[in-house]
């Protein structure tokens, strides 16, 4: 039994055959990580959110008396399909960052982090993407990246007025607590994901961020208690935000730096924020 070298980077076949019997199973890994199982030929896989780096890959298969051989690895490089720039309060990230750097590459994007307080609106060129954590300090980023021409992910709410996402007065932004739903209010938008109705997207309640942005906004998500206030929305290149032209997609999100883990469903719009964001 082998592993076939990928067709395409993201697609694997294993040839598999049992003199005396008939095969189960193939279960192919990415080092010890069960990454997908077929239980009938043809034997190939369709591998997605492949992180870049090197990988070694096998595949196991398993006969109708429980044995199994295990293929010799095939060793693959995977390139990052791009840059992101992720700015953070502090580069010792912290538990959230952590996670949101983790998403970043599991998109396929090369994570460059920034403390807030050390970057530069130059800091943007070359990259996909610019996410700036709500663990930043809104006054060391301030209007650092409001003209950039790079796609920008806002998970800071006190920053949506600065890059111009929403009008200037308090009421326009801010965060509310005790949350861990939210309701999808278009679910037609590839920034929902497939999603509908309301569903959970934090493991327990926290704090999430909303914003009131304009009618030429892709409004996404509300919080459940008060849908003037968006959780994730978004501005296509060259539309008229509140404050200025966007030069680029500009997005906010509801991720505080409080905020507890993200269920499948906030993976979901999160990541497809991300995606629709860079253009990905």
């Amino acid at each position: 039994m082998r592993i076939l070298p990928p067709v395409n980077i993201d697609r694997f076949s294993a040839d598999a055959a049992d003199s005396d019997g008939s095969i189960n199973q193939v279960d192919f890994y990415d080092g010890s990580l069960l990454f997908g199982t077929k239980y009938s030929p043809p034997y190939d896989l369709l591998w997605s959110n492949v992180s870049p780096g090197s990988h070694a890959l096998t595949a196991k298969a398993t006969d109708d008396n429980n044995a199994f051989t295990i293929s010799s690895p095939v060793s693959i490089t995977v390139g990052a399909i791009g840059n992101a720039l992720l700015v953070v309060g502090n580069t010792t990230l912290s538990s959230v960052d952590t996670a949101i750097k983790a998403r970043l590459q599991n998109l396929g994007l090369n994570v460059v982090v920034k403390s807030a307080t050390a970057s530069v609106s130059g800091d943007a060129t070359g990259k996909l993407v610019v996410v700036i954590s709500d663990s930043v300090s809104p006054a060391n980023v301030n209007t650092k990246f409001k003209n950039v021409t790079t796609p920008v992910v806002t998970l800071d709410s006190q920053l949506f007025d600065d890059m111009g996402m929403t009008a200037t007065t308090s009421a326009n932004f801010g965060t509310t607590s005790s949350q861990k739903n939210v309701t999808i209010t278009n679910g037609t938008h590839p920034m929902a994901g497939g999603l509908s109705g309301t569903i959970q997207v934090t493991t327990s309640n926290t704090k999430f961020a909303w914003g009131k942005p304009n009618a030429n906004a892709a409004k996404i998500a509300t919080l459940t208690s008060d849908s003037t206030k968006s959780t994730d929305f978004g501005y296509d290149s060259g539309v008229v935000m509140p404050g200025l032209t966007a030069p680029a997609r500009r997005v906010g999100f509801f991720y505080t730096a409080s905020s507890s883990n993200l269920t499948a469903n906030g993976g979901v719009l999160f990541d497809n924020a991300i995606k629709w964001a860079a253009g990905l």
